[in-house]
């Protein structure tokens, strides 16, 4: 079991109602009710007992709930000595991260690192996934954000990446094209080749592009170096761009219409890339902490 399912059943016990406590929790009503089924499973007992008036809890789910509330305590009491620990740690780290997730995720692991670890020096090196593999391999970087490696790279460089989260990858249309006006959601084999917008090679995202919509060689007429860009030509009604879902949030313009994929829903992965030999120093196992933090729903 996890900290954060006892989190949330404490939390819908407390609130009396799922969807009260997915919002105290800041996390989808279907994640929170997802997470404790979870817990219900593992522990082999009904914990909540759900009517049309809210949720409470079941006779073993009384005795859950002290063992609970006691973790919980402990957990934050934990958490409080490392925060404090957190300020004696010292020293610069060069990391490498691809430019499709820097925007997004690079902002908040700062806070973080300010907040928590004012004495650790982080240094960004931005840059493609195959220049990052290169650059870690020879020890210029420690470890970098990635998403998806091709294996023989990996085998190559003798690299490892390890799962942070998997990210949606949708569809960003023109406003006036027939998939963005229609109800029933789009397809990968629907989207026209000949429309795509592709990022120049060394993006993984242009790999999972082509794989995505099942396309054996990117037209080499609409390329471009940025996600930005990418989209901008959305805008402007120049084709089609599959996009990481966090960068769609992110960037907003007036023509482009984000549609999610009929399911099976494609996916990215990202990870935390080091060499396969040897371990993180303890500067880079504090940054893999902070960044598994940032991602848990």
């Amino acid at each position: 079991m996890e900290l954060r399912q006892l989190r949330y059943f404490v939390t819908a016990v407390e609130m009396g109602s799922i969807s009260k406590a997915a919002e105290a929790c800041r996390v989808a009503q279907p994640s929170l009710s997802q997470q404790i089924s979870a817990l219900e499973h593992e522990l082999g007992v009904q914990v909540l007992e759900r009517s049309s008036r809210g949720v409470r809890p079941t006779p073993e789910g009384e005795k859950v709930l002290e063992h609970a509330r006691k973790m919980l305590l402990e957990g934050e009491t934990l958490q409080a000595e490392l925060s404090g620990l957190g300020k004696e740690i010292r020293g610069s780290l060069r990391m490498g991260v691809i430019p499709t997730v820097a925007p997004y995720l690079i902002g908040e692991l700062l806070l973080e690192l300010k907040q928590n670890y004012p004495g650790l020096d982080l240094e960004l090196v931005e840059d493609r996934t195959q220049v990052l593999i290169e650059r870690l391999s020879k020890g210029d970087i420690e470890c970098a954000v990635v998403s998806d490696i091709r294996v023989k790279d990996a085998k190559t460089w003798s690299v490892r990446v390890d799962e942070l989260y998997h990210e949606p990858l949708v569809a960003a249309l023109p406003a006036k094209h027939v998939l963005a006006r229609r109800r029933a959601k789009p397809k990968p084999e629907e989207i026209n080749a000949e429309e795509l917008i592709y990022l120049k090679e060394g993006h993984c995202l242009l790999d999972q592009t082509l794989k995505v919509c099942r396309v054996k060689a990117p037209d080499q007429r609409i390329k471009c170096d940025q996600l930005e860009t990418a989209l901008a030509m959305v805008d402007a009604g120049a084709g089609i761009a599959i996009v990481p879902q966090r960068a769609a949030e992110r960037y907003h313009f007036p023509n482009v219409v984000v549609r999610s994929f009929a399911e099976p829903q494609p996916t990215r992965m990202i990870g935390l890339m080091r060499r396969r030999s040897g371990g993180l120093s303890p500067l880079a196992e504090v940054i893999a902490r902070c960044l598994t933090k940032l991602v848990q729903p």
